[in-house]
C-alpha cells in the first residue's frame, strides 16, 4: 500500500512533457477534446442559469415577505 502511495508521489513530481502550448494546442485541434470542452462549458453555463433562477425566485421571495427580520 505505501509503495503504491509513493509511486502516485513520484509520478505526480516528475515533469509533464506534453505541458505548455502543446497541451493547449492538442486540446484545440482534436475533436475528442473540442466536444468535451464544449459539453463542460455548455453544463455550466446551464447550471449557472439555473442557479441564477432560483436565487432571483428566493430574492424576490424574501423581499416581498414580512418576517421579524425585515424591518420595512
Amino acid at each position: 500500500m505505501a509503495t503504491a502511495f509513493s509511486r502516485l508521489i513520484m509520478m505526480g513530481a516528475e515533469a509533464d512533457p506534453s505541458s505548455g502550448i502543446s497541451a493547449y494546442l492538442t486540446i484545440l485541434t482534436h475533436r475528442q477534446y473540442l466536444i468535451s470542452l464544449a459539453t463542460t462549458v455548455g453544463l455550466s453555463l446551464v447550471v449557472s442559469l439555473v442557479a441564477v433562477a432560483i436565487a432571483g425566485i428566493a430574492g424576490f421571495f424574501l423581499a416581498r415577505q414580512r418576517f421579524l427580520a425585515n424591518p420595512y
